[in-house]
């Protein structure tokens, strides 16, 4: 089976790594948005221990990466601000269209009138 992906190789795959694995195939913007989340992160990172690294000793260099990495929002987190921030704005959409619709309605009845 050269050259093809079996069952065997993807138990083989971390299970961190698996949601990429299938993004890279089957939704490639969502892949993309881990591939640049990563990137940023590791640009931040850099950053981070380049101002930090000539005053500052190595291990306080890692436990300030550390901290920083325990300071960012879980996927999990991230997920569900995005699907709330989703719900309110459907919500507020369908607040708006009962909204018009009310206000079309009493202008018929005026008009019948």
């Amino acid at each position: 089976h050269e050259g093809m992906i079996t069952l065997k190789d993807l138990r083989r795959v971390p299970p961190t790594i698996i949601p990429v694995f299938f993004d890279a195939f089957m939704n490639l913007s969502r892949f993309v948005e881990h591939e640049s989340r990563t990137s940023c992160l590791q640009r931040q990172l850099a950053q981070l221990s380049m101002r930090a690294l000539p005053k500052t000793s190595f291990e306080d260099v890692i436990q300030m990466r550390i901290e920083f990495l325990a300071s960012l929002p879980n996927p999990w987190s991230e997920f569900a601000d995005l699907e709330y921030a989703a719900l309110l704005n459907d919500h507020e959409q369908t607040e708006q269209n009962y909204d018009e619709a009310a206000a079309a309605d009493s202008s018929v009845d005026v008009a019948a009138a």
